[in-house]
């Protein structure tokens, strides 16, 4: 039996359009710290924009700037609801933007 293909993302929809509008309101990329600020004025989990954002790199939507790149393992843990530590969010540190923004500049 054949599977359908869904045509649902594997993030989630609201906070990528919410992550998209607050870096073109700030016309730059996103770092860490603008990431946590937008958690903690929307009530929103730093830990659930992350996995958001590592599915969007992962499906070419978005780019992550740092020395390593995503971390997939970190992404893995994101995946399964884990939360992650001080230590390893800075693993996370660096800059995010929409694709089609990057192409803009």
């Amino acid at each position: 039996m054949n599977e359908a293909v869904s045509d649902t993302p594997e993030w989630d929809v609201a906070l990528e359009a919410l992550l998209r509008e607050e870096c073109l309101k700030r016309g730059e990329d996103l770092t860490l710290s603008d990431l946590r600020l937008i958690a903690a004025t929307h009530s929103v989990r730093l830990d659930d924009i992350l996995d958001s954002l590592c599915e969007l790199v992962q499906h070419g939507v978005w780019s992550f700037q740092n020395g390593d790149g995503v971390d997939r393992n970190l992404c893995k843990l994101l995946k399964a609801n884990h939360r992650l530590n001080d230590e390893q969010l800075k693993r996370f540190d660096g800059l995010w933007r929409p694709l089609d923004e990057a192409a803009a500049d």
